[in-house]
């Protein structure tokens, strides 16, 4: 356009427009300059503290985010190729280094779960720290907020929210955790408890058992025996029951160690606690006291039915044995004279003859006792020792009245004797 006026207007009025232009010019550039060394003065100062402040509060967040990078988990980081390459197991030791017992697993599960309290203290106590840091962080950013805002101001408020992000995180992640460690640790002792008190009840029951089939085997013996052997076996089918609480005790330790497990693989990081090796040992604890109660059990209704048959054949020796005294006897009192007796030597003999049966009569009477004692322990056995009881129980009631009587009639012979001698020694002294 300029050029356009130069070739349609005069020398002279171009020459008076290039001097008003230049003129112009001068003006304005004086008032820019004037307006810019104003607004250097009065925002420099400013602009320099706005960037201190960021400065300091992105260095201040970074050294939190870098602080919980490091302190914010418990337990060291495994890599995701890592993490896979354990398996189901989850584990990391060798298997030299396998938790072999219960005394190790409650001391590793006690060191962790210290550990995880400590840990949940130490976030806590950085918690005040991180609260004023992002609130004074987060009021920086209101306040000099710029739009559009600059990249480094947002790289701050990235951070912030990555920051409280990790820290709710990290505190979520330590409780449950600390749960999950709590929840084995007291499902485990309680199992050790349970346990324990089956592991005392089968000890007694095997001392029990070595007594009973140590010393004498007679017949006052094995009924004391067996009675004992009886009221154990009853003792280890109530002890029974225990045992199926011991599998339900296992049950909940599996249980826990399974969300132990599972809660430790979210995390992927590596402790010095295999949940998998915990719940191994205490199901081959659980088979063991098993099959250990049921060696027991049949150990113990074996001795039983020794004992019971070996009762039963000296109940019949001795029931044989009573029979064939019982026959002399009966023959020998029915052979005493009781009428007719004048002679007093003759009485006297017969006296002395009665007093012997009678002798012998309480003799016999612990046997036919322990006759009766040995039928009794034979019948309430709970194993099938005796070929008939019906028979036993018969030649048991038959000696017992045979006994009876033979008793009484002795007895009441032995007293019609001595009325009689009684009226002889009159009849002489008359």
């Amino acid at each position: 356009m300029y050029a356009l006026l130069q070739n349609k207007m005069p020398k002279s009025d171009i020459y008076k427009v290039r001097s008003k232009r230049k003129k112009d010019l001068s003006v304005l550039i004086s008032q820019d300059d004037w307006m810019t060394l104003c607004e250097d003065s009065v925002t420099k100062p400013v602009n320099e503290t706005t960037e201190d402040h960021l400065q300091k509060h992105k260095k201040t967040v970074g050294d939190l985010l870098k602080w919980l990078a490091v302190e914010g988990h418990y337990g060291v980081h495994i890599t995701e190729d890592e993490f896979y390459a354990l398996g189901d197991g989850f584990q990391m030791e060798e298997e030299d280094d396998a938790m072999g017992s219960f005394a190790e697993m409650g001391e590793r599960l006690n060191d962790h779960q210290q550990g995880l309290k400590e840990h949940r203290q130490k976030l806590s106590r950085k918690e005040q720290e991180l609260v004023l840091a992002t609130e004074a962080a987060q009021t920086f950013l209101e306040q000099n907020v710029q739009d559009p805002l600059r990249d480094e101001e947002v790289a701050l408020q990235e951070n912030l929210n990555v920051l409280m992000e990790e820290y709710e995180s990290a505190l979520s992640s330590a409780d449950s955790q600390l749960n999950v460690i709590e929840d084995l640790h007291l499902e485990l002792q309680k199992f050790r408890k349970d346990h324990d008190e089956f592991e005392t009840f089968m000890i007694h029951l095997e001392k029990e058992l070595t007594n009973i089939k140590a010393g004498e085997f007679d017949s006052t013996s094995l009924t004391f025996k067996l009675k004992k052997q009886q009221f154990l076996f009853k003792d280890l089918q109530f002890h029974k029951g225990d045992l199926r609480h011991l599998r339900r005790s296992w049950k909940s330790v599996f249980d826990a160690a399974f969300h132990f497990e599972i809660r430790n693989a979210i995390e992927s990081y590596k402790i010095q606690i295999d949940p998998d090796a915990i719940s191994q040992h205490v199901e081959e604890t659980v088979e063991s006291a098993d099959a250990r109660f049921n060696t027991l059990r049949s150990e113990c209704i074996g001795l039983g039915s020794r004992l019971g048959k070996k009762l039963f054949e000296q109940w019949q020796e001795k029931a044989d044995e009573l029979r064939l005294w019982l026959e002399r006897i009966e023959t020998e009192r029915r052979m005493v004279q009781l009428e007719a007796i004048s002679n007093p030597e003759i009485l006297q003999q017969e006296l002395e003859n009665i007093m012997v049966l009678q002798g012998e009569i309480s003799e016999h009477e612990d046997g036919v006792e322990k006759l009766q004692e040995a039928a009794k322990c034979l019948l309430s056995l709970s194993i099938d020792v005796v070929p008939n009881v019906l028979q036993l129980r018969k030649t048991t009631a038959t000696i017992e009245q045979r006994f009876q009587r033979l008793r009484e009639e002795t007895s009441e012979q032995k007293r019609t004797l001595e009325r009689t001698n009684v009226q002889v020694e009159d009849l002489e002294d008359s």
